[in-house]
């Protein structure tokens, strides 16, 4: 249910007629009824409300059909429902008015609304619950429809109702997201003044609707699946990971976006990441690396700053699913009541809200044309049978059969470890055995190995996990990661998802498969410029956190996009800066010596940013023998603070320089550098 950011005022309570009346079929009596019909009718469309309980309280679609199972099932009174609805503060009891209508005049109130048309009782066995509201009579719903139709061309379009209520063809904002037993209603109401033609599949069930300008010979010609599946449902490719964790999902997620792109699709991608934080903004780049930054700001997993770079697209902040994220959300409605006083549990509500989001976020358009991507590529972080990752994994579960089999494929990763000069498949044997345990059958298995997977190991892993040998990946390690997708590319991986997804069936101008054409072309001539590259340049990064190099994320991507645009063999040597300091070499000589060999013999020096004073000392060295030796540097952030430091020592003769970021105390005469 999609509620306005903006507050609804509700009228004064002088502007209705006191409620003290209580004989009905009075004036005044049928005055405060009609007073209340408006009122309800304006918030409910205001809102984007489309049910409201037997007490006054907005409830969705979703919320309305799970109450339905539990009357059936338990055959709830009406009094479990209104305890039900206790928790929330319902329409009729607001700031402008000052009591609250008795349980038989919201009743009352409701029958006239669907005397008018305007809203339909929902009950299960004679038990009512609530009430539809249409926001108009059935009649304005036609008119509306018809004329938004006609305005846009729409006319001879098929629609199903999976279409209209996800808005993937939306012929009508307010239409998004309606309820099926309200939509269908109307759409009877279309069928009846000759502006619509309902399409039933094979149980004999409304499945969708052609509107407009009716050819008998299409509608009679066109079949729907019992599942009423959309002509342009988005289809998702899952990406996850077994035996250990930073095995290459992202690289291989950005390389399977990338060859679906090359066929005209559109594309886009989504991250989820197991733990608890709200995002990556917080975390230490010595935990999960270097943090990317959004175009809307947000702060999240350095994997979507792959995506970006091999898809071309621009993400936003939502793309990144944490389960902080998740369970924030969750506990927030939770709190709102919107739960109707429910046992909010792990399953249904915490993966129901996951499939959600997904759904929302791979709508999203990425890309400058406006228009919502056809396949999306979603990344499962960590590794499949950790603690935090199972409500995601059953989320993803209950997704496949949410989207059907058609529309959803599953990529694992895993590795195959060479010892004493051996490949072996057990660990993959065992991490797909996890996989199918938790409900998920892939149907690829990406084998990440250091050699060249060979045949034999390649039919043994098909053979006991249940899967084709054309469906094994072998994925070696390459000179560059940029070489991945032509790797997948020569063992058919996108035959195969074309055929299992039928991505053929999607609509894919001329244009667009041109431009996937081009696409490849360029990739190609990319990396085989790269694998041409002969003249070596050596660049020492000098830093603080050397020990995971996706710390310096950004840097490393910069230097390798240099390189290939000079045609030149990039190598980075790490230099920890504290092994560059005169305390190292009391303390660890090797260390110390092997840092300074490093940087003597670098072609440039780069000190990227860090925070803290530890190391500082040893930067401020490396840019000392940089400017000496004139020898090429580069300081991003905190490399050209101590840039200015060195400087305004050794050439401006101001003994004790330094920063008020690492020297808080120091006076205004010795500070090189002023932070505020």
């Amino acid at each position: 249910m999609v509620k306005s950011n903006r507050e609804y005022k509700f009228p004064s309570i002088y502007d209705f007629p006191p409620f003290f009346t209580k004989q009905p079929n009075t004036k005044t009596y049928e005055t405060q009824l009609s007073h209340w019909v408006r009122l309800i009718m304006e918030y409910c469309q205001f809102n984007k409300i489309w049910a409201l309980s037997p007490t006054g309280q907005p409830i969705s679609s979703v919320e309305k059909d799970e109450i339905m199972e539990d009357t059936t099932a338990r055959g709830d009174s009406e009094g479990d429902d209104e305890a039900r609805a206790s928790t929330n503060t319902t329409i009729f009891q607001n700031d402008k008015i000052d009591r609250s209508l008795t349980t038989e005049f919201i009743s009352e109130i409701y029958d006239k609304l669907v005397s008018e048309n305007k809203a339909d009782w929902v009950d299960s066995k004679n038990h009512r619950f609530g009430i539809l509201v249409y926001w108009h009579s059935l009649e304005e719903w036609s008119d509306l429809i018809s004329e938004f139709i006609e305005n846009t061309g729409q006319e001879g379009s098929v629609l199903t109702l999976y279409e209209l209520r996800k808005g993937d063809l939306t012929i009508n904002q307010e239409f998004c997201g309606m309820d099926e037993v309200l939509m269908v209603k109307v759409l009877e109401q279309m069928q009846k003044r000759g502006r619509c033609q309902l399409l039933k599949d094979e149980d004999g069930e409304i499945a969708g609707v052609k509107v407009g300008a009716i050819s008998v010979n299409t509608v009679a010609n066109f079949k729907f699946h019992s599942n009423h599946q959309s002509l342009s449902i988005m289809k998702y490719v899952v990406v996850s990971g077994g035996v250990i964790s930073g095995i290459g999902k992202g690289v291989l997620a950005s390389s399977t976006g990338l060859l679906l792109k090359t066929l005209g699709l559109r594309v886009t991608s989504i991250k989820i990441d197991p733990y608890l934080n709200i995002d990556a903004g917080t975390m230490s780049p010595l935990e999960h690396g270097e943090c990317f930054v959004l175009d809307d700001g947000g702060e999240v997993d350095l994997d979507l700053g792959n995506y970006e770079r091999y898809l071309g697209i621009s993400l936003t902040r939502d793309h990144n699913i944490t389960t902080g994220k998740i369970y924030s959300s969750v506990i927030e409605k939770e709190r709102k009541g919107d739960y109707l006083g429910k046992t909010v549990q792990v399953v249904p509500h915490i993966t129901n809200a996951i499939q959600e989001w997904i759904e929302r976020v791979s709508r999203i358009p990425v890309d400058n044309s406006g228009v919502e991507p056809d396949v999306c590529i979603i990344e499962l972080g960590g590794t499949v049978g950790d603690i935090e990752s199972a409500p995601f994994v059953e989320a993803l579960r209950q997704f496949q059969f949410r989207v059907g089999h058609e529309n959803f494929a599953l990529i694992h990763v895993s590795l195959v470890p060479v010892i004493h000069g051996e490949q072996k498949t057990k660990p993959t044997q065992a991490a797909i055995k996890d996989l199918r345990s938790l409900g998920l059958m892939p149907d690829m298995i990406g084998c990440r190995c250091s050699t060249l997977l060979e045949k034999p190991t390649i039919d043994k892993i098909a053979m006991f996990c249940h899967v084709g040998p054309e469906q094994v990946l072998a994925i070696h390690d390459v000179s560059s990661t940029y070489h991945v997708p032509l790797l997948l590319k020569e063992q058919k991986m996108v035959q195969y998802l074309s055929k299992r997804l039928k991505l053929n069936d999607l609509n894919v101008t001329p244009q667009m498969a041109a431009k996937g054409a081009d696409l490849y072309g360029k990739w190609s001539s990319l990396t085989t410029q790269h694998d041409r590259s002969f003249e070596k340049v050596t660049i020492a990064i000098v830093g603080k956190y050397t020990h995971l190099h996706d710390s310096y994320l950004s840097v490393i991507k910069s230097l390798e996009h240099s390189a290939m645009r000079c045609t030149k063999r990039l190598e980075i040597v790490w230099v920890e800066s504290t092994d560059l300091e005169p305390e190292s070499e009391a303390t660890n000589k090797a260390n110390f010596h092997s840092a300074w060999q490093s940087v003597c013999k670098a072609d440039g020096i780069l000190v990227p940013g860090g925070f803290g004073s530890r190391g500082i000392e040893g930067m401020i060295s490396a840019a000392k023998w940089a400017r000496e030796n004139k020898v090429p540097y580069l300081g991003v952030c905190l490399g050209l603070q101590v840039a200015v430091i060195e400087f305004a020592r050794n050439v401006l003769g101001i003994k004790g320089a330094s920063s008020e970021e690492f020297q808080p105390e120091i006076t205004k005469d010795k500070a090189a550098t002023i932070v505020r």
